[in-house]
């Protein structure tokens, strides 16, 4: 089982695949973009989608739910982008929510 894994791990277009999660998280579509995000999480070490940082930001700064918001500071931390991390801990002295506030200074 391990050994599929990683041989489909191996097989993958990581850049093809990568390219589609920021076109995702530029979409729309709302349960897209939340994909997009779990995604770029769970597979951060084999993607390089740092231009979705301005994307990610956008929901995270005017998004109306605050789980949106969560989820795109945590996306955020895990894209690879120094920027968008340093906006974040920038932003927290303004940050009006308190649990994305202690997320934030748990991640930065």
């Amino acid at each position: 089982m391990i050994a599929q894994s990683a041989d489909r791990i191996e097989r993958t277009d990581w850049k093809a695949f990568g390219e589609n999660l920021i076109n995702a998280v530029a979409s729309e579509n709302q349960g897209l973009k939340v994909s997009a995000m779990q995604h770029m999480i769970t597979y951060h070490q084999y993607l390089d989608v740092k231009d979705a940082t301005f994307d990610l930001l956008r929901i995270y700064r005017l998004h109306p739910e605050q789980r949106m918001r969560q989820l795109a500071a945590v996306t955020l931390e895990y894209v690879g982008n120094s920027w968008g991390k340093d906006f974040l801990k920038r932003n927290i002295k303004f940050e009006k929510n308190e649990v994305i506030m202690r997320q934030i200074l748990d991640y930065t």
